[in-house]
């Protein structure tokens, strides 16, 4: 390793955001048998995972950030370990949002999930703190300074995680709302809105058609937003007990609940807008119910949801017929993810090639056919039952 590489790196967790992350005590990193390269390489999706309600972080053995947590000496993939440790503070602003609420929000984050109304709840509760990870680590921090200028390379890409918003080009985005600004706590609404109920206030379709940064920025947070909405609910039916609920519409706008807990949002925004300042204290800890939070177990038969529910419960029967494709996409990019990516390029290319056509319509027995030239890690997989799979 270089001296420029253990400078950057340095600078890199010692950034606040992924310093609280690291810091915490009652935040926990957990090391999952995975092999992260095939999602570097965009053959199949991130499947480490996550579950917003365990205060843990879920990282693959196979990673750039395992590599430097294990303290290797070693030269870094520096824009892959970057991304890493920025997917890290990301999902540990969850567990802050749902720490802060418990305080300032009690019913909000109430922990029963009785009732189809408990289930909305906690689906505008997800999506809540999706908007709090975005809204303070995006917006607020690296749309402003990216990671690699704050660390003193700007060859690395260390920009916003998730959206396409840059501060420098506020400018052209004021061409069409004027009244636009972003660096304060009343942004935080105006994502949160978007989020929730699909609307963002002050623009319209002509807008985005004329204003092509405009456009670039926001097309894709509205294109995302129901589907944010869907995941939410899916996920919190499944925790009920009720995994396979059927919605009239499971990307519909959250009514009301904006209205419902206005005094607390809005103290939340204030908050996180000190945090990520540097000048608010640590989140309290965990509600006692919190690291034993698992999901219900469902009081009649459905086929699982592989997009929130670990490989190890698939039956060797499983196939592309039994199960939804979403569902099916997700159980095979688990599988692959189990398996060490290969060293020869021609096995490699063999099975990217053959993937796609086993998404299509295939079987466990086949993916584990085409995947049994591959050494298969076997560490302990200490992640639970129910997890988000899908990014």
């Amino acid at each position: 390793m270089t001296q420029m590489q253990t400078l950057y790196l340095d600078r890199l967790f010692d950034l606040p955001p992924i310093r609280r992350a690291l810091k915490d005590p009652h935040y926990r990193l957990v090391k999952r048998p995975v092999d992260c390269r095939w999602a570097d390489a965009r053959i199949t999706g991130r499947v480490s995972g996550f579950n917003p309600h365990r205060h843990e972080f879920y990282y693959s053995e196979r990673s750039q950030l395992a590599a430097w947590l294990a303290g290797e000496q070693r030269s870094f993939d520096l824009p892959l370990l970057t991304k890493e440790a920025l997917s890290l503070a990301h999902d540990y602003l969850h567990s802050w949002s749902y720490r802060c609420l418990h305080q300032l929000a009690p019913a909000l984050a109430d922990p029963a999930l009785d009732t189809e109304e408990d289930i909305e709840r906690h689906s505008f509760l997800l999506v809540l703190t999706e908007c709090v990870a975005v809204v303070g680590l995006d917006y607020w921090y690296l749309s402003v300074q990216p990671a690699s200028l704050r660390c003193g390379d700007s060859r690395v890409h260390g920009g916003p995680l998730t959206v396409n918003y840059d501060e420098e080009r506020l400018p052209a985005y004021r061409a069409s709302f004027p009244s636009l600004t972003v660096q304060e706590p009343a942004f935080f609404h105006r994502i949160l809105k978007l989020y929730a109920e699909g609307r963002f206030d002050g623009v319209d379709e002509q807008d985005l058609i004329y204003n092509a940064p405009l456009a670039d920025w926001l097309i894709r947070e509205l294109l995302i937003a129901p589907r944010q909405r869907t995941l939410a609910r899916h996920w919190s039916a499944l925790r009920a007990g009720r995994g396979g609920m059927a919605f009239a519409d499971d990307g519909a706008a959250f009514e009301g609940w904006l209205a419902r807990f206005a005094a607390p949002l809005e103290a939340l925004a204030v908050l996180l807008w000190d945090t990520m300042a540097g000048r608010a204290a640590s989140p309290p800890p965990p509600e006692p119910w919190g690291a034993e939070a698992t999901c219900r177990v469902p009081t009649q038969p459905v086929t699982p949801d592989y997009r929130f529910v670990h490989w190890r419960s698939a039956p060797a029967s499983l196939s592309s017929a039994s199960t939804s494709a979403e569902s099916w996409t997700a159980y095979v990019d688990q599988i692959v993810g189990l398996h060490e990516w290969p060293a020869e390029p021609e096995l490699l290319d063999d099975i990217a090639q053959a993937l796609p056509r086993l998404r299509h319509g295939g079987s466990a027995a086949d993916l584990h056919r085409l995947l049994s030239p591959l050494n298969r890690l076997s560490g302990h997989d200490a992640a639970p039952e129910q997890l988000i799979i899908v990014n």
